[in-house]
């Protein structure tokens, strides 16, 4: 994967919220013939202690908050899977890919049997990186409608457990809302190096300077940089899995709008439940 371009195409699905959470409850799911390999957006909260789209907002957080060399999403075999997932937390988070393709098959991935699984099918995350007015950059309310519209611009969306199809996927939209996440100044998922504190400047790989409204670092030699964004997109929490080999595959279509491209994600896991 090369170029900032396709960094920010990338992001879009996820391939791969703080304050103010919504969230898409399906009357659908809370009824009894909801499917059993999923955890009912209704029960989340009871089950693991956050709602799907508290889960969501921890989602992104997460993936923003590695860097490059140790980052899942950069991983093709599964072998990093597990970096920066905590053992006390109540869920495991599956990734997208970052590639020129966005297709993997991860072999090498091993995940805590009986913990739920928290899947991105297709989501998108924006933020003010690279904004067309670096003066103003897009208000809270403006990040929302810009994930929402590629949001809803989904043609086709699948996912199945060992092979088999879990139904009613556009049921599971979940709007993440408005949060706040941290990354890396240097090798974050932006390809960008940014230096400064208040206002940084952040360049990428040829140098050029991106500009980044409402962008903070906190400087030094492990600086970190905070922004805020609005997430939307389509999630699945899976019941935990019993030991053994067992397959999952997500993915779907974003058709694009006027500010972000066409995206197509396809990403299985041959986990090793142990």
């Amino acid at each position: 994967m090369v170029g900032r371009q396709h960094r920010r195409r990338a992001l879009l699905a996820m391939l791969v919220v703080g304050l103010a959470l919504l969230v898409a409850a399906p009357l659908a799911q809370a009824q009894s013939g909801a499917d059993p390999r999923v955890v009912p957006v209704n029960r989340a909260q009871a089950l693991t202690g956050k709602s799907y789209a508290e889960w969501s907002a921890q989602w992104w957080k997460y993936a923003f908050s590695l860097p490059i060399p140790a980052n899942p999403l950069f991983d093709e075999t599964g072998a990093q899977c597990a970096v920066g997932q905590s053992s006390s937390s109540p869920v495991f988070f599956l990734v997208g890919v970052f590639n020129a393709t966005g297709t993997a098959v991860r072999n090498q991935c091993t995940v805590p049997a009986g913990k739920p699984l928290f899947v991105p099918i297709l989501n998108v995350a924006w933020d003010n990186a690279s904004v067309a007015d670096p003066a103003r950059g897009f208000s809270r309310g403006q990040l929302r409608q810009i994930a929402r519209d590629i949001a809803l611009s989904a043609t086709e969306l699948h996912a199945s457990v060992d092979g088999v199809a879990i139904a009613n996927l556009f049921d599971y939209r979940i709007r993440s809302g408005s949060f706040s996440y941290t990354m890396p100044a240097t090798s974050n998922l932006y390809g960008l190096t940014c230096e400064g504190t208040a206002s940084p400047t952040c360049k990428d790989g040829s140098g050029a300077v991106v500009p980044w409204p409402g962008l903070t670092c906190t400087g030094g030699p492990q600086s970190t940089c905070t922004a805020v964004a609005q997430g939307d997109g389509y999630y699945l929490m899976l019941s935990g899995l019993t030991p053994g080999v067992h397959q999952v595959n997500f993915g779907g279509t974003f058709a694009g709008t006027p500010i972000a491209p066409p995206f197509s994600l396809n990403v299985t896991y041959n986990l090793i439940v142990q």
